[in-house]
């Protein structure tokens, strides 16, 4: 299970098998070369089996439980 905790007090729980098994989740600190405002620390992307790649931003925290 991945929980991730982002903006004001929000978060979002899904399993590895809910991702498409094709492709990586990606954390970013940085775009153009520039970090991210300290307001917004990290934006994590991931893709879900049958949809587009969705973008969470100002990530604050993520945890990684084992199955």
């Amino acid at each position: 299970m991945i929980d991730v905790e982002f903006g004001s007090h929000q978060s979002i729980t899904f399993s590895g098998t809910d991702l498409d098994p094709q492709s990586h989740l990606i954390v970013v600190d940085t775009v153009d070369g520039k970090p991210l405002s300290g307001y917004v620390p990290y934006y994590l992307v991931a893709r879900f089996r049958g949809k587009p790649p969705q973008t969470i931003t100002d990530v604050r925290c993520i945890d990684i439980h084992p199955a």
